[in-house]
Order: structure tokens, then sequence, then C-alpha cells
């Protein structure tokens, strides 16, 4: 208290010009004080405290579960667990007693809460994760449950992602509820293929299918997602079918799959109310002032983030691979391989499948087909092509796949077209192009197909004719500035690219756009290296060439063009050097 004062007496006397100085004898006093901290306290008192737990020494509370017991003190578990708080401080008939039952908890999973009061450390694993979690809950160690809702985030996976959300809503896990909830709409195609979702409730498939941002290829997605999940339990459920008819956006779905698959449906076709919204919808399909749907609002449909490499060759080998690059990883992966090896085959994607057709097997050009599903990761055949074709190309349009062009690898090339119907798994053939055109490219725009450029077997053209399958007839429109086979294209923006390719004897790097408004072709800049039999896609609003050949070199390079900058910039390499393979998005 001396030395206190003294301290105190020269706050108070002190000013800017002058301090009273302290005597020797208080300072020897102020020297003499010592501060002694243990570094160690925590940790020997703590230990001594697991010691004492361990070997059941001054316990003042026994838990029990069912037979078995844990002896420990009220001051430690109080001191971790708001539960124990309350019941120990509170006038409640436990905070009195020696001895509490615990229900509703496994005793190894109470046992592990308790040696974490003392201990500070917990194991975490899959086969307790669940119940740990709903254990601190319900005992309130707020810590370890976000560790554990932390731990199932990162064990999200399409086939858990919904009883997950269930759990976590069940247990205010509002973090971990969002989360499997955003992780099932992002992989909502691999979900309805789990378990798990025939057995959610309907107001949760309701929820799910009411999304704007679900992520989805097509709203085929989500009217096969309510046949599947109705069909589980027709009894039970049929009840719901016209709610969650309502959900799909018809809009957004062409009329051939709207009088194809959805209105022929069991379901639909015992349903009176379905039958009249289908009416109304074709009505605004013919009659768009007539839009009967004032609330209608567009999905956001998923965007494609990935480029799949399908076959090709080098020097003579040719590959029966499907390599795939993830634009968000920035990596290659592979995926199952096709039944046949096929270069110069053509390949498009519809209903989040890849279809693949004809080509060249080493031996002989093909006219067979298959096609591959990403969630299934499986190849499976379809109807074969009437003719083998090789270096031809392949488009969507209104729900048809059309081929057109290409030759037999031996002498013939083709004017030839035919189209797939992928719902009833089918080709017809129809109107032939007007000149014959192997190593050419198609493309769809705006309910029209354009073939561009390939070689007649005479010559090599830049020669562009476009079909319009409400005439039924092909029509010559803008020519090329170059001549060019074996080239890439693509839709940009709007604008049709043509890219690369080659002259005879000369590989190109020119690129040129088309622009459907005006009938006119304009130059931009060239790539960097020239490039024949390159694979060409629009994605991310930019353009990629991947691999091709220059003077009968393989390559692996990729470039990608910029509209906004107008130029190309190298960007990484494809897994092989190969031409010839065919290039899709998903």
């Amino acid at each position: 208290m001396k030395r206190k004062a003294v301290m105190l007496q020269i706050v108070e006397d002190s000013t800017d010009e002058e301090m009273s100085p302290i005597n020797t004898e208080d300072q020897k006093e102020l020297d003499d004080f010592l501060v002694y901290t243990d570094p160690d306290h925590s940790s020997h008192f703590f230990q001594k405290l697991y010691n004492l737990y361990t070997r059941c020494e001054l316990c003042d509370i026994t838990l029990r579960v069912n037979d078995e017991t844990i002896p420990a003190h009220k001051i430690v578990l109080a001191s971790n667990s708001l539960y124990f708080e309350g019941m120990f401080l509170s006038n409640l008939m436990e905070s009195s007693q020696n001895d509490v039952v615990i229900k509703e908890i496994d005793f190894n999973v109470l046992k592990s809460l308790v040696d974490f009061c003392y201990t500070s450390v917990i194991k975490i694993h899959s086969s307790n994760v669940f119940e740990l979690l709903s254990a601190a809950n319900m005992l309130q160690f707020d810590g370890i449950k976000k560790c554990c809702s932390k731990f199932l985030e990162g064990k999200l996976e399409p086939s858990n992602c919904l009883t997950i959300a269930s759990f976590a809503d069940l247990h205010t896990c509002h973090d971990l509820k969002d989360s499997a909830i955003e992780f099932s709409k992002k992989h909502f195609r691999q979900v309805i293929q789990s378990e798990d979702f025939i057995s959610i409730p309907f107001d949760q498939i309701k929820t799910l299918l009411q999304s704007d941002v679900i992520s989805v290829t097509s709203e085929i997605d989500i009217f096969h997602a309510i046949v599947t999940w109705i069909g589980a339990d027709e009894i039970g459920r049929m009840g719901f079918f016209n709610d969650l008819f309502r959900l799909v956006r018809f809009l957004d779905l062409s009329p051939k799959v709207l009088v194809d698959i959805i209105e022929p449906h069991q379901y639909v076709q015992n349903n009176v109310e379905c039958i009249k919204l289908l009416s109304d919808i074709k009505t605004s399909f013919l009659l768009p002032q007539t839009h009967i749907l004032k609330q209608y609002q567009p999905r956001c449909l998923q965007l494609p983030s990935m480029i799949y490499l399908i076959g090709g060759e080098t020097k003579r080998q040719v590959y029966d691979t499907i390599e795939c690059y993830c634009l968000s990883e920035d990596r290659w992966r592979t995926h199952p391989r096709m039944s046949t090896p096929r270069d110069g085959l053509a390949a498009f994607t519809y209903d989040g499948k890849i279809f693949v057709a004809g080509g060249y097997d080493g031996t002989q050009s093909l006219n067979t087909c298959e096609f591959y599903d990403p969630v299934v990761e499986q190849w499976q055949p379809y109807h074969s092509m009437s003719v083998p074709r090789h270096a031809f190309s392949m488009a969507e349009l209104n729900g048809w796949l059309y081929v057109a062009g290409g030759s037999d690898f031996v002498n013939t090339e083709y004017n030839s077209v035919e189209r797939y119907d992928p719902i009833r798994d089918v080709w017809e053939t129809v109107a032939s192009m007007t000149n014959k055109r192997e190593g050419l490219s198609l493309v769809s725009h705006d309910r029209i197909l354009y073939a561009m450029g390939g070689e007649n077997g005479i010559s090599i053209l830049n020669t562009v004719e476009m079909y319009d399958p409400r005439s039924g007839v092909w029509n010559n429109c803008c020519p090329m500035g170059y001549r060019r086979r074996y080239f890439g294209a693509a839709i940009l923006d709007n604008r049709l690219y043509s890219v690369g390719g080659s002259d005879y004897d000369e590989d190109l790097n020119t690129v040129e756009i088309f622009e459907p408004r005006t009938n006119r072709w304009y130059p931009i800049p060239s790539m960097k290296r020239r490039r024949e039999s390159v694979a060409v896609v629009a994605i991310d609003g930019k353009l990629y060439a991947l691999g091709g050949a220059c003077i009968n070199r393989e390559l692996d390079s990729v470039e990608v063009f910029d509209p906004i900058a107008n130029q190309w910039e190298e960007s990484g390499k494809i897994p092989t050097c190969k031409e010839g393979m065919a290039a899709v998005i998903l």
C-alpha cells in the first residue's frame, strides 16, 4: 500500500515544468517489486484437472446414459457448455443433484464431449459427425457445432446434399443448410439420380424447383425430375403433380419437346388441368402477343463451363478418347473412352449429353453413332446414319441434330443432309445442299443452318449456303473471303466465326466473321499459328482454337480470342498433339 501511495503522489504532483523526485528509500522499495508469471500454468492446471477426471477424484456430478456413467466436475462442464451452466446455476432440480440422466445422446458421443471439456481436443469424422453435431447442438457446445458444420460442408456430394440440408435445418445450422441447398442447385442433374432425391418431402422438392438459378441444361431436366419423384410413390404423390408441373418453365422448351415428350406422358394425359396449361402454352408460341404467362420469368440455365475434346488423330493413330477442360479449375481430365476410335467425326450436345457420329477408325469411314452422359459417365449407342461420313459437320436446330456433307474417305464427297431425332432415335433425310462439301463447317443461328466451305472433289470452296427448315430449301448467301476446308466455326455474340483451315497446300491462320443482319463477312486479327483441322468452340464470351495441324505437324497449343480486346493470346495446351477431333461445350 505504501508503494501505491508513493506512485499516486508522483502522478498528482507532477507537471510539465517540474516533477518531484523519488527519494532513495522509495526507489529501493519499487525496485524490490517482482511479478512472477508461470508460462506453463494453464497446461499444468488443465493436466491436473484431467488427471482428477480420469481418476474420478473430487468429482461432484455424474452424467448417466442408460447404464453407463461419466463422473465429472460441474465447474468444468459449466465453463464449456451453456446447457450445463444453465442447469447447474438455475433453480432446476438438477442443480442440486449429483446424478443427472442425459437422454437422446449416445454414450460415446457424450464421453467425447466431456473429454473435450478437459483437453480442448475432439476427433470429428464421417462416422460420428451427425451424432456429434446433434449432441453439440443440444448441449450448446457452439464451437464444436460450428466445426461439425464446416466438416459436412466439405463432404457435400450429389448423393447426400439433400439429406444434409434437411439435417442442417433441423439443427438450425443456417450456413450449412444454405451451402447444401446451393450445392444441390449447382449439381441438380446429378442430384436427381440419387436415392436421396426420391425420398425428399413435397415442400423440399417444391422449394428446389422454384429456384430461378437451379443448374439445368434444359427445362426438360425439371420435368424428368418431377416424373422421377412422383414415380417413386405414385399413389401417395400423384396429388402433387399439378403443382409441380406448373414449376416447369415451358416457354424455354421447343415446341417439338412439348409435343414429343411432355404432352404424351401418361401423368399429363391423366390431368385435365395440365392438358389445358399445355394448350395455352402452345397458343402463346403461335401468338406471342397473347402471352398467357404474365408472371413468366426464364430460369438462369447452367452456363457451359467445360470444353470436351473427342477423338482425333496423330500421325495415323486414331483416338477413342474424350478429354474435358474445366475453365474454373484450369485443368484437363479424362473420361471413359468411346467404343470406337474416331477421326474426322462430328459431335454436338443435346439435353446435357454429347452425341458423336461417324468419322474414320483407321480402317474405314463410319456411320455408327454413340452418345455420352457426363452425369453417369457412360457411352450408349444410338441409331446409325444412312451412310458412313468422314470430315462432315453436325449442328442442332429446333431439337433435331443435323449432319451434312463429308465423304466416304475414298473418293466420294457428299452433299446429302440428314437429321436425327433424339427423342424417337430415328434419322430422316432432308434436302441436299447445292454443293458437295467435305471438310465443311455447319452451324445454326436464329433458326437457320449455315453450311460453309469444304471441298467438292474438284476445288476448295468459299461458298456459303443456308437452310431454313420451314421452307426446306437451301439458298446461297455471301461467300467467305477465303477458301477453306477442315476449318473450325462457332457462334459468338450472334456472329459466325470462321477459323483457320487450309486452301490446297497452304494452312491458314486467317479468321473472319459473318454478320447475318448485313449478310457480309469481315476479317478480324489472325491467329498466331496456322491451324488446319482445328477444333473451335465459343465459351465464356471468348473463342477457343484448340490443336490442329500445321504443315502436317500436329499441335497441342491453344489460342483464345477476346472480342473486346480484339486479339488472340496463347493459353495453355491440350493433353495431346492432334487434329481432326470434335469439340463441344457443356
